[in-house]
C-alpha cells in the first residue's frame, strides 16, 4: 500500500466497526496502541477535517492541549470537582486549568500521560453513563472523553496556540480586518497563524486524484462488520 513508501513511512490498519469517536473505550485503546507505536514523547493527533497550514513552533506546556473552545459549554460544577478529586489520587496538587475539552484534531498529548490514563484499567474506573446523565451525550464524544480520562488521572490539559478553529463558514464571521481583531477577542480559537486549523470540512466532497504511482497501490478492502452509529454502546 502507499504506507509501505519512503515518502510516507505510515501504518494502515482496518478494525472491526465501532464508530470510535462516540465510543470512549475503543477510542482509548486505539490511542494508546498509537502511543505505543510511535514512542515519542508527545504525539500530534489529525484528523480528516485538520488543516496543517505549517509545522509547528509553540512546544508543550501541558500533558496535553488542544483548542480554546470557549464556544462549547463549559462542564457542568459538579463534573469539574469530581475530576479535580479523582486527579488528585495521582497527582495530590491537581487543579483543573480548563472547563471545557477541545481535544480535537490537531492537539498534542504527552505519551506518558496517555500509556497512563489511557490503560484499561483507569478507563474501566470512569462512570461515563453516569457523567452522561449531568454532561448529556458529549460525555461520550472523544473530545470531552480524553479530557475526562487525563483529568482523572491528574494530567494538566490547556489549549495550545498552535491549535485553531475554522470560523469561516459561520454566517457571522465578519469580512473586515478590524471585524476579525474582535472576533479573535471573544473567541481565541480563531488563529490564523496556527499550524493546524480545525473544521475544514469544506473539501469532504473533492474528489482526489492520485498520481499513477500512488493508484497502483490503492487496494479495496470490505468493511469488517456491520456500521455502528450507537453513542456509548461498545464496551
Amino acid at each position: 500500500g502507499i504506507c509501505k513508501l519512503p515518502k510516507y513511512g505510515c501504518r494502515f490498519q482496518v478494525v472491526p466497526a465501532e464508530n470510535s469517536r462516540w465510543n470512549p473505550h475503543s477510542w482509548m485503546l486505539r490511542m494508546r496502541q498509537v502511543a505505543i507505536d510511535l514512542n515519542t514523547d508527545y504525539l500530534i493527533y489529525l484528523e480528516p477535517d485538520v488543516q496543517i497550514r505549517r509545522r509547528h513552533i509553540e512546544h508543550p506546556a501541558h500533558d496535553a492541549g488542544g483548542i480554546y473552545d470557549n464556544f462549547n459549554a463549559a462542564m457542568h460544577e459538579e463534573t469539574r470537582m469530581y475530576l479535580e478529586w479523582r486527579g488528585r489520587e495521582r497527582n495530590p496538587c491537581f487543579k483543573l486549568l480548563w472547563p471545557h475539552f477541545g481535544l480535537a484534531g490537531g492537539s498534542y498529548f504527552r505519551k506518558e500521560a496517555i500509556l497512563d490514563a489511557f490503560s484499561p484499567e483507569h478507563i474501566k474506573r470512569i462512570d461515563f453513563r453516569r457523567m452522561a446523565a449531568k454532561e448529556s451525550e458529549r460525555a461520550y464524544s472523544s473530545d470531552m472523553a480524553m479530557m475526562v480520562a487525563l483529568s482523572m488521572r491528574g494530567w494538566s490539559v490547556y489549549p495550545w496556540k498552535e491549535a485553531a478553529q475554522n470560523f469561516a463558514h459561520h454566517s457571522d464571521f465578519p469580512s473586515d480586518e478590524e471585524g476579525r481583531r474582535e472576533w479573535a477577542k471573544k473567541w481565541p480559537a480563531y488563529n490564523e497563524s496556527a499550524a493546524f486549523q480545525h473544521d475544514h470540512k469544506e473539501k469532504y466532497a473533492e474528489t482526489i486524484t492520485l498520481p499513477a504511482a500512488m493508484r497502483k497501490r490503492v487496494k479495496h478492502l470490505d468493511r469488517q462488520g456491520e456500521a455502528v452509529s450507537c453513542q456509548g454502546c461498545v464496551w
